[in-house]
């Protein structure tokens, strides 16, 4: 495909679908039949408006998501079947159709909760301005 870029240690898992303008940063997991899309319109070659997907490193796709042409942010965990229309902030727990950010995930990968405190680490966390901030 063409301007594909796949980043070192991404696993890609089987049935994905990746199209031109898609690219997929370092330590990337996309899970079973992910579906990335570029074009925003129809089959209609006088409208087509083909954008880039960008995937920040250490992002995690769940199976059977589609991905339209967005910024899926850093460390963010999208879950299996969401269809994902707009961009997702880093540390983001996105899930549904259209897709929503639902909870936040730590810089260790765990799923936090409404204390927003890393189960493993004890890192506190805030949500400032939409996006998850460590409290120091």
């Amino acid at each position: 495909q063409e301007g594909v870029t796949i980043g070192d240690r991404t696993r890609i898992q089987s049935h994905t679908f990746i199209c031109d303008m898609v690219s997929i940063g370092n330590d990337v997991f996309v899970g079973h039949g992910v579906m990335f899309i570029n074009d925003t319109m129809p089959p209609q070659p006088e409208k087509e408006k083909w954008l880039p997907t960008i995937i920040e490193d250490g992002a995690s796709l769940g199976s059977n998501c589609t991905i339209m042409p967005v910024r899926v942010g850093k460390n963010s965990v999208v879950g299996a079947g969401a269809v994902v229309t707009k961009d997702v902030p880093p540390h983001a727990l996105v899930i549904g159709n259209p897709g929503s950010v639902r909870g936040w995930v730590s810089h260790d990968g765990e799923v936090l909760g409404p204390e927003l405190v890393c189960p493993r680490s004890r890192r506190r966390y805030r949500v400032l301005n939409g996006e998850l901030v460590e409290d120091v």
